[in-house]
């Protein structure tokens, strides 16, 4: 019994506390409009009374009336405000609001024009019993429990009116007190048409409340889900780049850009990594990719893959910034110094890296199935960057730059990025794939 009642209150996962904290405030302001309402006719009602009595119509005629309806009128605006209160409660303590106070909700509120309605009726007769505003409160009350956000509540809702309804009208109808009233007044035919219209009112409530839950629950989904891929997808690009790629359109064509391609590969690793249990080999590599990433992010790159030992990052996508081998370069030298840094303090194993660089065109897009995509480039551009980065095994430098990329970046910040001093050029040389010669540059 006791984790019976525990699991009452209790959320099963965090979507759902979100999906019902968003529900709770709705039911509050619901609750609180009602308040609001109850309190201004009460107001109005017992002002009106007291200043105006010769204005007002019949059933409010004098003080005791008037002080009676707007005596239930505030009990009323009491009894939704703590109501609201209540809700707050459950909201501020991160608990569920259980459904059976909900449904025990519902009946007291369509009870109360049941019975203002009964209430007209004994003291004034069937014409203000049926036909005052009072029976208008159903319509109120019907269309506010669609921010419930429960189809079911609304159905009820109206249904409980319903019945209601036609119970004070069969009750007015064989009552012998007025029997022999005006037929309009007591017809079955227009209140049952009345009390249908408001079961109607409250079929449409649902179906309303039903399609905005239904949204809600998919936005929440969709964010939850953005939230999830922003957290996995964010530990290797710039949030700024997670962002840029989570708006794009998922289609499969891909389209033709220039960009910067950059591969690094570390050194020696499978030799390191042979007398090694696999927990110290990954750690290595994640107290290198750690920086790296970082200092890629900073430089507007996007880690495109992870190649065991290496990675390949791009610059200039998912759109083109116009420094992408700019960007490049600053980050390869950013990766160096950070490398020499971290083993000079011990922190890091002595590592060795070889980066290659190279601009061009690429295809670039969601490349894919319906089912899977990855976001990718494709084209010779790519083959070349990865055989430059090759190059540096047979030069014995650490990074080496394409032609093509280093000739892309302003003069002034080529002398910014080298200290005033250029480049050693190499070339052409020949790479294993290619028919023609390479121009490369060796920066570091």
């Amino acid at each position: 019994m006791i984790n019976f009642l525990k699991n009452l209150f209790r959320f099963s996962d965090d979507f759902e506390r979100q999906v019902e904290i968003e529900i709770m405030k709705s039911e509050r302001l619901r609750a609180s409009f009602l308040a609001l309402v109850a309190l201004v006719f009460s107001c109005f009602i017992m002002i009106s009374g007291l200043l105006f009595p010769e204005k007002l119509p019949q059933p409010l005629s004098n003080k005791r009336d008037v002080f009676m309806f707007g005596g239930i009128l505030f009990i009323f605006f009491l009894y939704e405000f703590i109501f609201s209160r209540f809700i707050d409660l459950f909201i501020r303590k991160n608990k569920k609001f259980p459904q059976p106070s909900r449904y025990m909700n519902a009946f007291l509120e369509v009870s109360f024009p049941s019975s203002l309605i009964f209430t007209l009726y004994v003291y004034y007769g069937p014409m203000y019993a049926f036909y005052s505003p009072a029976s208008f409160v159903y319509f109120l009350i019907i269309s506010l429990s669609i921010l419930r956000l429960d189809y079911r509540l609304s159905l009820f809702t109206g249904f409980v009116a319903f019945v209601e309804y036609i119970l004070i009208a069969l009750y007015v109808y064989f009552s012998p007190l007025y029997r022999d009233s005006d037929p309009i007044l007591i017809e079955p035919s227009v209140h049952v048409l009345k009390a249908v219209f408001v079961l109607l009112s409250g079929a449409v409530s649902a179906f309303i409340a039903y399609q905005i839950k239904k949204r809600l629950i998919n936005l929440f989904k969709s964010r939850e889900e953005r939230n999830r891929i922003t957290g996995i997808f964010g530990q290797y690009v710039s949030q700024g780049l997670v962002e840029k790629l989570l708006d794009m359109k998922p289609e499969l064509k891909g389209e033709t850009r220039s960009v910067c391609i950059m591969f690094l590969d570390i050194r020696n690793f499978t030799s390191f990594s042979q007398n090694r249990d696999p927990e110290e080999v990954i750690s290595y590599l994640n107290s290198l990719f750690g920086f790296m990433v970082d200092i890629i992010n900073l430089n507007g790159g996007l880690i495109n893959k992870f190649l065991g030992d290496g990675f390949m990052a791009l610059f200039g996508v998912p759109e083109p910034t116009g420094t992408e081998s700019l960007d490049a370069v600053r980050a390869s030298i950013g990766i160096l110094e950070a490398i020499d840094e971290k083993a000079a303090a011990k922190t890091i194993p002595p590592t060795e890296i070889g980066i290659g660089i190279h601009s061009g065109t690429v295809v670039a897009g969601n490349v894919g199935s319906e089912t899977r995509r990855e976001y990718t480039i494709i084209g010779d551009s790519v083959n070349l960057a990865s055989r430059i980065e090759q190059l540096n095994k047979e030069f014995g430098s650490r990074i080496l730059v394409s032609g093509e990329a280093w000739n892309s970046i302003p003069p002034a910040e080529r002398k910014n990025i080298t200290g005033g001093t250029e480049p050693e050029k190499l070339g052409p040389v020949a790479v294993k794939g290619r028919t023609e010669p390479v121009t490369v540059f060796r920066v570091r």
